[in-house]
């Protein structure tokens, strides 16, 4: 991280919200710590192995 960048990695933001939900929930817990719950979606995504995006065409 670098001297202007105070917050922690997306990594770390997205375990708190996996931690937490099951008491606060996710969009409540996004707004206090200033990420997009599309950017938790996705990540969740990613770490499932699913792409994000179009899709290609069947074979």
């Amino acid at each position: 991280m670098t001297k202007t960048d105070t917050r922690p990695p997306v990594e770390v933001m997205v375990e708190f919200i996996n931690d937490h939900l099951g008491e606060h929930g996710v969009e409540p817990i996004c707004k206090v710590l200033l990420i997009d719950r599309s950017t938790y979606y996705d990540h969740l995504a990613k770490r499932a192995g699913c792409q994000i995006g179009p899709r290609a065409p069947p074979a």
